[in-house]
This record gives C-alpha cells, structure tokens and sequence, in this order.
C-alpha cells in the first residue's frame, strides 16, 4: 500500500524530531481521521478548516501528555 501524503509529510518529521535534541514530534494528525482513513468532519466547525470543541478535546488528549511530562515539578 503506497502512503498519502499525509503519512509520509509525518514519517519525515517524526524521523527528523528524532534527531534534533530539541524538536518533539507529537501525532495529533491521526486523532483527525476516522478508520477509513478520511477526515472526521465531526471535530471541525461549519467551514471545514477550524476544529471545534470536540475537535480540540481530542487534539489536547494527545498534546496534554506530553506538555505534562516537560513540565518542571
């Protein structure tokens, strides 16, 4: 199976994350499509750009993790 675009836009930032000491890669962009593989429609507002409440919800459920862990305690 060849990858979208998508797929290998990630697998390059991800792969160049892992060689900068100071760039994290976090995957946010897979919480945004469905088992299909197509955009779930559900998280954005009217115009199709902007995510809304259920959108960011998802969006922070990845992102909360690891700001937590960088947090100085």
């Amino acid at each position: 199976r060849q990858m979208c675009i998508r797929d290998r836009a990630n697998t390059i930032l991800y792969r160049k994350a892992l060689t900068l000491e100071k760039l994290s890669y976090i995957d946010v962009a897979s919480t945004m499509f469905n088992g299909n593989g197509e955009l779930d429609t559900s998280i954005f507002t009217e115009d199709g750009i902007h995510m809304n409440i259920k959108g960011y919800q998802r969006w922070s459920t990845e992102v909360q993790p690891f700001l937590d862990s960088r947090i100085k305690k």
